[in-house]
């Protein structure tokens, strides 16, 4: 049996009275004081530049990886100060490059 779409189809269904992608706040954020509140545009202004920058910190990963031949995990551990430092520059060089692209959209 699966079981995929069942809170699609009867927990976060589409409003037709709402925007597109508004499901309010179904887990009941707001109630806790947690989250600065419901779905307040601040709110989603937030999750849409805390989404973006997460997309280019992916990046940033991948490129330290083509770079240092490691996957993530890997990478927490070094072996030598010339890995290090390699990793280090490349990585340095992605994220500035990253936020940069980030403070451009705003």
């Amino acid at each position: 049996k699966q079981h995929g779409g069942v809170m699609e189809l009867y927990v976060w269904k589409q409003d037709d009275k709402k925007e597109p992608g508004n499901f309010g706040d179904p887990a009941k954020w707001s109630q806790t004081g947690l989250g600065g509140g419901s779905y307040s545009v601040e709110m989603r202004d937030r999750e849409l530049v805390n989404g973006r920058f997460a997309m280019l910190s992916i990046v940033g990963i991948f490129a330290a990886e083509y770079v240092t031949g490691k996957d993530a995990i890997q990478q927490l551990t070094f072996k030598t100060a010339a890995n290090t430092a390699v990793a280090a520059a490349a990585a340095a060089n992605t994220a500035a490059t990253a936020v940069t692209a980030v403070a451009e959209t705003m």
